[in-house]
């Protein structure tokens, strides 16, 4: 699935199953003025690369699915459903606008590519 396709199924399942006051700014907010669908999840480890956090943050919510029947989550509940959408696909908001792509020298190898993070 290209980028594109995944924001468009982020998107789907937050208007989906999210109906709070709010959600459509905050989902404005993340596309125009964050860097959440293009961002990467972490510097080395899982979806260290351009549109990472976004796949995560589906793949969270993917994965969610599949236990919540294991610990009898509700997920025909509507509040219930929400909360655990909300969960899955924000958990790591933090990420947002805090990765910096750059290219450094390093001694002894050729230029690396280099992300920072300020998020924990």
């Amino acid at each position: 699935m290209n980028n594109e396709e995944s924001k468009k199924l982020f998107e789907d399942i937050a208007y989906s199953n999210i109906h709070r006051k709010g959600i459509t700014r905050l989902m404005v907010w993340l596309s125009d003025h964050t860097d959440f669908y293009t961002a990467p999840a972490s510097t080395k480890y899982h979806g260290s690369y351009k549109g990472g956090l976004l796949d995560h943050s589906l793949e969270v919510y993917a994965e969610f699915l599949k236990i919540a029947p294991v610990f009898n989550y509700d997920m025909s509940n509507a509040i219930l459903k929400e909360s655990a959408t909300i969960v899955t696909l924000f958990h790591d908001v933090c990420k947002i606008n805090t990765y910096e792509e750059s290219v450094r020298n390093v001694t002894g190898h050729t230029a690396a590519r280099h992300l920072l993070s300020g998020c924990v």
